[in-house]
This record gives C-alpha cells, structure tokens and sequence, in this order.
C-alpha cells in the first residue's frame, strides 16, 4: 500500500470513529437525560423485571444483582452492537448445576426465563434417558437444562448460526457427553441459506438465492446413522419454523421416546394439527400459543 492510500485508509479510519463516538455520545446523553425512544424505555423497564426473576438462577446474592442490573442493561447493549464492548457473562445455578452462560442479546436472556424458570421443556418421563439430541441449541440454555435433569445422558446439539455457535461453544465447554455440531437440521443433508436477525432466536432457513449465511443442513434420518444411534430417548426441537417439514419427512419416529419443541405456525403457515398424525402412538399435549408460538411435548405410550 503506498504512502496516499494509506493517508487516505487512516482519514476513513478517523471519519467512521469520530461517527461512532458521537453515536454512543449521543446515546447515553439521551438515557441520562430521558430523551431515548419510548421503545428503548420499555424494553429497559420490561427487562429490569426479567432480571429480577432471573435472580432466581443466580448462586450467591452479589450474583443475583449482577443478573438484575446486566439483564436491564441488555436492550441498551443491543443498541450499540458497533462498539467493541465484551458479550454478558452471567454465573448461574439451577438444582445443583452451576454453569456459566454468555449472553450476546436480549432474546438469550428471554431464553433462560422460558427454559428454567419456566421450565417449557419438561417432560414426563418414566424412564431416565440415555440419549438426548437437542436441534436448534441456540446458545445451550436447554443444554445445560437437560445436563441438570439427566446427568448421565449424552446430548448432541446442532445450531448453524455461525456467532451463536460460537456462543454455544463457550457455554457447554467441558461439560461431559455433550457434542454440539455447526448444522442445521433439514428436509435433506446439503446447504441452505440461513436469513440473519438482530436476536439469535430469530434466524432461519430460508430459500437458496436470498441474502444470508451458506450453512450446512442434515436431515435427522441421516444425522442418526452418521451417529451410530439406534434410538432417540428425547428429541427437542425449536428451528424458528422448519418443523414441519422436519418432522414430516422423520422416517423413523418409531425411534424416538418423547418429542418436546415449538411449533410457529405463523411462520410456514401450518396448523398444528397437521403434524397430529406424526406423533400417532404417543400422548401428545400442546400447552398454549403464546405469541403465535405453540410448545408441545409428545411422549410414547
């Protein structure tokens, strides 16, 4: 590079930093003085509540004010995602696992309410699984769920979102029997483009030729033969609206003790009861549709 393109790189340089300062300025000049949008003022407060709930995970009492005053500052951080700021870091525990849990947005959060506190995929069993596969991991709440509940069981997670699953990553490191696969499950093993969302929980499989990020997908058939598994004790899935599709094409359903996901009808544009012949042979309950989202739980007769 010679000596003009690089005065001309660092003016650009000095340009977009001196447009980035006056931004974050601006900002929390406006949080100071209560000149922010009454969006942002309502996410706060929404989520000072959450926090407090939250608390309810939290080891020690320095802990639990920690979780309240890092998950009220949560929608201001989703703010200023061009700042070079540290993702949240939260110590938890829930029935004697203690886990640490890095958080890159406010959904992530939403997520830890609705698997421990709300504890939306409990399920029933008679049996102590051995086997769990967890499709759509996000950044490992169920994972670490389900290592709580079933300590001896294997679980394998696949998320595709290239940030999320660095997050997952860094939430399951070094807890034993857990696999977590940078996949997404599909109709088919090939690639699909996976459309980007400001909040984690939100990506999804969209058609090819659309804007996104190439990633692989495995059909659920193929990823139990590459696995060796003869069975499935519990399958979870949540993958913001290919599980339709996913699960009508599951040629061996026969091999799975419980099913437990959500459904999002408002996405593929399927009802529920369409899926009702998939789960022949098990108890099947649907517990409410809150924001369009169906959770259901199906377990084997």
């Amino acid at each position: 590079m010679g000596r003009r393109s690089k005065r001309w790189a660092r003016r650009r340089l000095r340009r977009w930093l001196k447009v980035q300062r006056k931004r974050r300025r601006n900002l929390f000049q406006g949080l100071a003085k209560g000149r922010t949008d009454a969006a942002l003022h309502r996410q706060v407060a929404g989520y000072a509540v959450l926090g407090l709930r939250l608390g309810a995970l939290a080891p020690s009492a320095r802990r639990r004010a920690w979780i309240a005053m890092a998950t009220a500052a949560q929608p201001v951080r989703d703010r200023v995602r061009w700042l070079p700021v540290a993702p949240t870091r939260l110590r938890l525990c829930w029935r004697g696992h203690d886990f640490s849990y890095v958080v890159g947005d406010r959904s992530e959060l939403d997520v830890l309410h609705g698997v421990f506190l709300r504890e939306e995929y409990e399920l029933p069993l008679v049996h102590r699984p051995t086997t769990i596969v967890d499709l759509g991991s996000n950044v490992g709440a169920t994972i670490h769920y389900f290592r709580a509940r079933y300590p001896e069981a294997a679980i394998i997670g696949l998320e595709p979102d290239p940030d999320t699953f660095a997050r997952l990553r860094t939430n399951v490191r070094g807890l034993p029997n857990v696999t977590v696969r940078q996949e997404a499950v599909a109709t088919r093993d090939g690639e699909a483009i996976l459309a980007p969302s400001p909040l984690s929980w939100a990506s999804a499989l969209r058609p090819a030729g659309g804007p996104g990020t190439r990633v692989s997908t495995r059909s659920l058939d193929s990823l139990m033969a590459e696995l060796g598994l003869d069975s499935i004790d519990v399958l979870k899935i949540d993958v913001e609206g290919d599980e339709h599709e996913v699960l009508q094409s599951f040629a061996r359903m026969r091999d799975v003790a419980a099913v437990v996901g959500e459904y999002h009808p408002a996405i593929h544009g399927h009802r529920f009861e369409e899926l009702e012949g998939v789960f022949d042979g098990f108890d099947l309950d649907v517990r409410g549709n809150r924001a369009g989202v169906r959770h259901f739980r199906a377990v084997r007769r």
